[in-house]
């Protein structure tokens, strides 16, 4: 499910925080992506409201890495999946990859 990052998004996160195993956003570019300090204290204060720890997956134009709570604002993150994610393909074409917008704001997706 693609939700723009506003208020909406969260009423969305709360309301099917049951439902919920991870989010994914996209950072502009391609190459290896990591977590900003932005994306940890948000992936920080997400799961201590919601109560739930959650895969945090970011994408950018040709890469992807999935980050987990490894205690108070560490996030450890790998690269191997061997199957992507269904919901990929999607999230790089609302973020404007492959369209010569690879610097386009970032977009976020909710994984249930």
């Amino acid at each position: 499910m693609k939700v723009p990052d506003s208020r909406s998004f969260w009423d969305v996160v709360y309301e099917r925080r049951h439902e919920i195993r991870g989010i994914a956003h996209s950072h502009p570019g391609g190459g290896l992506p990591s977590p900003s300090y932005e994306d940890i204290t948000t992936f920080d204060a997400m799961e201590e409201g919601l109560g739930l720890r959650l895969e945090w997956w970011i994408t950018s134009s040709n890469r992807l890495i999935s980050c987990k709570w490894q205690g108070k604002q560490n996030y450890s993150s790998h690269e191997d999946f061997g199957v992507y994610p269904e919901w990929l393909p999607e999230l790089r074409s609302l973020s404007g990859y492959g369209k010569g917008n690879e610097h386009d704001n970032s977009n976020s997706s909710i994984s249930g």
